[in-house]
């Protein structure tokens, strides 16, 4: 199972955020947005058997909002591996993998 978190770096206003919700399909993804009313930036997770469509209709939905630095992390739930990718304007700037390290 993967969970996909989506953000943006910028301040977003409320309207925008829902735009910007609407332009990467999130709405096919849940039923339910869980929004914090003093959130100043777009955030959402989903939690899906794969990602990977979800990831490029995002990218591709990144040329609608160019002036938006979106970010997204990918968790693999069965290995702990994340991949996070830095987008902008149909492109990947930046990709990262990693692996959640646990400490107790």
């Amino acid at each position: 199972m993967k969970v996909l978190t989506v953000k943006t770096l910028e301040t977003i206003s409320p309207e925008i955020q829902i735009d910007i919700h609407y332009i990467f399909k999130m709405e096919q993804h849940t039923d339910y947005v869980f929004k914090d009313d003093s959130s100043k930036q777009y955030s959402a997770t989903i939690s899906i058997e794969n990602s990977d469509e979800v990831i490029r209709k995002i990218i591709e939905g990144s040329i609608k909002i160019p002036e938006y630095n979106i970010i997204l992390v990918d968790l693999d739930t069965d290995s702990n591996e994340l991949q996070r990718y830095s987008v902008q304007n149909g492109n990947v700037i930046e990709k990262r993998r990693g692996k959640m390290e646990w400490s107790e």
